[in-house]
């Protein structure tokens, strides 16, 4: 179990590394808040790195034999990729950390990009629409926390905000082109 202490006033990195030093291999340990920060973002960092290609292998799966259709499965699964791609890109050339936390929006940016390409790919003219209007509620609603003071809210806030965006662009320009969707003028 663990067992919580009061916080030492004014105690360093390098205090908490001494104090470790002279405790030993012990069940104590004196945590100072980075090092704490550091151990939970490397823990979920390997969650992630050891769990993402399977979970991304079901997903894929799960499209496959619901779509029957090769065709169908590249419309849907290729814009929420490319999405991927493109964000984690402009974050890392924005000079963005890629941090655990921003590898959250993943999930999100697979979750309605799939959907929108979905929509797209089954649908006609009118599947436009919805597509449309979760891009903007989802971007205004997470767009909220790219404003936050909080680096964490503020880092997901902004990767869910340029994945959203890629998300929305990739299954309008791709999964249209892939199925062979041809927009008729009205008359």
């Amino acid at each position: 179990g663990w067992q919580v202490a009061s916080p030492v006033v004014a105690a360093t990195r390098l205090d908490a590394a001494r104090w470790n030093t002279i405790l030993g291999p012990g069940p104590a340990w004196v945590a100072h808040r980075g090092d704490l920060g550091a151990r939970i973002l490397g823990d979920i960092g390997r969650d992630l790195a050891s769990r993402g290609p399977w979970v991304a292998l079901a997903v894929a799966l799960v499209v496959a034999l619901s779509l029957r259709r090769l065709r169908s499965g590249v419309a849907v699964l290729a814009p929420p990729a490319i999405a991927l791609v493109w964000t984690f890109g402009l974050l890392g050339w924005l000079g963005f950390p890629l941090t655990p936390f921003s590898l959250l929006a993943a999930a999100f940016i697979l979750g309605i990009g799939i959907d929108s390409a979905v929509f797209l790919a089954e649908g006609d003219e009118s599947a436009f629409s919805p597509v449309i209007a979760v891009w903007v509620t989802t971007v205004v609603g997470v767009g909220s926390m790219a404003l936050a003071t909080h680096p964490v809210l503020r880092m997901i806030g902004i990767s869910l905000v340029i994945g959203m965006t890629a998300a929305f662009f990739t299954s309008i320009l791709i999964t249209p082109a892939v199925m062979g969707v041809r927009r008729q003028p009205k008359a």
